[in-house]
């Protein structure tokens, strides 16, 4: 049976294939357009909310978007299921992936945010090979229980802030171990060919997100 190593990011990439890519890519982008809207038509009130709140909004804003496209792919092989405590959504690419969308900050050492929970631990603690196609057989409607999608990949989406706040910097994605990255690599640029080979549905909506973010 076929199996790939977890440190050879080409290969789990490649497997992984493009369209989960993108979508991480572009609920990263339009998750943060969103929020920067809802930020300026209420600064004041933007301005009272804590830093936790303000993290909360953007994750929010970010895998709504991520529903909508995962929603719009149409396919089995990819879909959005919520984590156990049902405060984080999770990408799941057939049976052997699972994506988080996390912020990283320098202050963390380049690391992902959040509680160190023992959920967590295990998430980063890759196993060193995989074999797609061999995986846990999930059922529709069921809530991800994380200690039951053990054997998946997980992969971090990782994204942060420039300084401003006012647009996304250093969008990867990657193996992320405890204390540093197996390997990281920067989530695609979108453009025109990309969109061409994923279903017309995505690659419609991700125009119209777009030309949103242009005007």
């Amino acid at each position: 049976m076929k199996s790939l190593r977890t440190d050879d990011a080409a290969a789990v990439l490649g497997d992984l294939g493009p369209l989960a890519q993108v979508i991480a890519a572009e609920s990263i982008d339009e998750g943060f357009h969103r929020y920067r809207k809802s930020r300026d038509r209420d600064p004041i009130g933007h301005a009272d909310h804590s830093d936790c709140t303000k993290a909360n909004i953007l994750y929010d804003r970010a895998v709504a978007v991520a529903r909508e496209l995962v929603g719009l792919a149409g396919r089995s092989e990819i879909r959005c299921k919520l984590s156990s405590n049902k405060r984080q959504t999770i990408i799941l690419v057939r049976d052997c992936y699972a994506i988080r969308i996390k912020r990283t900050k320098e202050n963390r050492g380049g690391l992902s945010t959040g509680v160190v929970t023992g959920s967590v631990r295990r998430m980063k603690r890759p196993p060193p090979v995989i074999y797609p196609g061999n995986g846990l057989l999930d059922f529709p409607g069921v809530v991800v229980q994380e200690d039951s999608v053990k054997s998946r990949l997980w992969l971090t989406a990782t994204y942060d802030l420039d300084e401003a706040e006012e647009s996304v910097a250093n969008a990867t994605i990657g193996v992320e171990l405890p204390d540093a990255f197996l390997w990281r690599v920067p989530l695609p640029v979108v453009d025109a060919g990309v969109l061409a080979n994923l279903p017309m549905l995505i690659a419609d909506r991700v125009r119209e997100y777009r030309k949103r973010r242009l005007a």
